[in-house]
């Protein structure tokens, strides 16, 4: 069962991302992302037109043992 997000920046589709550089990530770690991280993964890592990130700041606020954590612990072993 999954619900929608009661709020979050909508995905804009015209942009290239690189969040499924962190759902491979998670996968080779043996815990594949859930349809919420991957789909955040998505938007936080839109990028404009000139290459640079659509985005400076990427807020995550879910209930405990959602998977904050993993999303977190992926995203910065992307950025290494």
């Amino acid at each position: 069962m999954t619900a929608a997000p009661r709020y979050r920046t909508p995905r804009t589709l015209s942009r290239q991302t690189r969040g499924h550089e962190m759902g491979v990530i998670a996968e080779a770690l043996g815990v594949p992302f859930m349809s919420w991280q991957q789909e955040t993964a998505d938007t936080a890592l839109e990028l404009l037109p000139d290459g640079t990130f659509a985005y400076r700041t990427i807020c995550l606020s879910i209930m405990r043992q959602q998977g904050k954590s993993l999303w977190t612990f992926v995203y910065l072993a992307w950025r290494c």
